[in-house]
């Protein structure tokens, strides 16, 4: 009777730690952000999936290539209830979109109407000054995003085939095989904590099995 209510309490034991593990791995949802390109409209839309995270707003800046011209900036109805504001510079557009509450977004969210005469523009998002609140970023999809990106002495953004400079702009410093182990780790962390809990139950079980059946060979 006692190793059957160990293995009862082992059964609910695992239905806790699944349950925990996917609430856990809500936390751990990331944004996407796509930019998709009308070219028969000439309009690009900005489009965000929360995957089920709720996000207060967006605050994002475009690169856009020399032969583009901005006409207008759009936000859609649903989203951006709070405030929106559009920042257009020389070849980039500054969006901020807050929500008046915590929403789930899985749809487009801008969409800026654009002119050119070329065929082989680009559009891309800065991802390191983009700003989603707590959530992590997920997949980022450009549009003919530059290879490289060259900066001369005096910061005018240009683009290249071959290298990226900036005047005053130290090296990064090689990778090393430890740190790519670290990142590694840490990009993977939730499912090495599973798979540790995984084989940690599966040896908890492997053993109560093992001590059920001697009761069993000792009661015959």
């Amino acid at each position: 009777m006692k190793i059957k209510k160990n293995l009862k309490t082992f059964l609910c034991l695992i239905i806790v730690i699944l349950i925990s593990v996917f609430s856990t791995s809500q936390l751990f949802a990331a944004t996407d952000v796509s930019l998709e390109d009308d070219t028969e409209n000439s309009q690009i839309s900005i489009n965000v999936n929360s995957n089920e995270e709720s996000l207060v707003g967006i605050d994002m800046t475009i690169i856009y290539s020399e032969d583009i011209t901005i006409n207008d900036v759009i936000n859609t109805e649903d989203y951006c209830t709070l405030s929106f504001n559009s920042i257009i510079g020389d070849n980039s557009v500054s969006i901020e979109c807050l929500n008046s509450s915590l929403l789930v977004i899985n749809q487009e969210i801008v969409i800026i109407d654009y002119s050119t005469t070329s065929e082989s523009y680009y559009f891309y998002i800065n991802e390191d000054i983009m700003d989603i609140g707590s959530s992590e970023l997920g997949e980022i999809t450009h549009i003919n995003k530059p290879k490289t990106v060259t900066f001369d002495t005096k910061n005018t953004l240009q683009t290249t085939e071959e290298t990226i400079e900036k005047s005053d702009e130290v090296p990064p410093e090689p990778s090393t095989l430890s740190s790519d182990i670290a990142t590694v780790v840490v990009n993977n962390l939730l499912c090495f904590i599973l798979g540790l809990i995984l084989l940690i139950l599966l040896a908890v079980f492997i053993i109560l099995v093992r001590k059920y059946r001697r009761s069993l060979a000792n009661k015959n």
